[in-house]
């Protein structure tokens, strides 16, 4: 390992969530809202998302 200087060295950064789990509704109903503020995903689709597949949450639609 580090201590008797092997190599190659492994120079790990970042964070990790064990369990990010909360809560499932609010976990699930995330990913759309997540990915178009993010930019992974157009304007176009994510209403596509929101008034179609997810016309039960008003959390998608503000």
């Amino acid at each position: 390992g580090i201590q008797m200087a092997l190599k190659p060295r492994i120079n790990l950064k970042g964070y990790l969530i064990g369990n990010g789990a909360t809560d499932a509704d609010y976990d699930l109903n995330s990913f759309v809202p997540f990915a178009h503020g993010m930019g992974l995903i157009s304007t176009d689709l994510f209403e596509v998302f929101c008034f179609v597949l997810f016309l039960h949450n008003c959390r998608c639609h503000k």
